[in-house]
């Protein structure tokens, strides 16, 4: 078994996954289907790839355009990826993130809707 903590900081791999954790998925899905690892978490992933969007370099001018409610909706809507735990997911699918998500169904990473 692989460092735990190496693995977050890496690709994400279904089998290196699986071999590493249980009962544990949380990841984004960018719109063309590649799953990373939502680290540190979900809403700082999202962040940083809108501002990366943007051309923001501080925190605080992007919270400044960001609603203070429903931030990880928001985030998922306005970059194009869906956020995902192991249960559930958060925004809008299109084709190649639902494809993503029976992929890993079929794995048994991930036990939510499609």
């Amino acid at each position: 078994m692989r460092d735990p903590n190496e693995v977050l900081h890496g690709p994400f791999d279904i089998e290196t996954h699986k071999d590493t954790f249980v009962h544990y998925l949380e990841v984004c899905i960018e719109s063309d289907g590649t799953v990373h690892y939502a680290v540190p978490s979900h809403q700082r992933w999202l962040l940083e790839r809108f501002m990366d969007r943007e051309g923001i370099e501080a925190d605080l001018e992007a919270w400044e355009r960001i609603p203070p409610y429903g931030v990880t909706d928001w985030l998922c809507r306005e970059i194009g990826c869906i956020a995902v735990w192991e249960d559930r997911f958060s925004g809008v699918p299109n084709a190649k993130q639902r494809a993503a998500l029976r992929r890993l169904r079929l794995a048994g990473l991930y036990k939510g809707s499609c």
